[in-house]
């Protein structure tokens, strides 16, 4: 939902094409460390299905390089998209 919203805002406000190849990196790099922590937690589901203190970390830690990658395109958006509006 985010992806079409940012991508429908960036037409909108006719982003130049310098500036909506920065959005859309922004965008690959969050879905691309979204299959990174879907496919890390499978694996950690597959060798030990079970609760697991070590596994919980690596999985905390798989999701928090999501949330990183999440804060770096809402930065990369503020900047791109609020002088637009300015």
């Amino acid at each position: 939902m985010a992806t079409i919203a940012v991508i429908a805002l960036a037409v909108f406000v006719h982003l130049p094409l310098s500036k909506f190849l920065f959005v859309l990196f922004a965008i690959g790099l969050v879905w691309m460390a979204e299959l990174f922590n879907t496919a890390i937690e499978k694996l950690c589901d597959m060798v030990h299905p079970g609760l697991h203190p070590k596994i919980k970390i690596i999985k905390d830690l798989s999701a928090a390089a999501v949330l990183v990658a999440a804060f770096v395109a809402l930065i990369t958006a503020f900047i791109i998209f609020i002088p637009e509006f300015l």
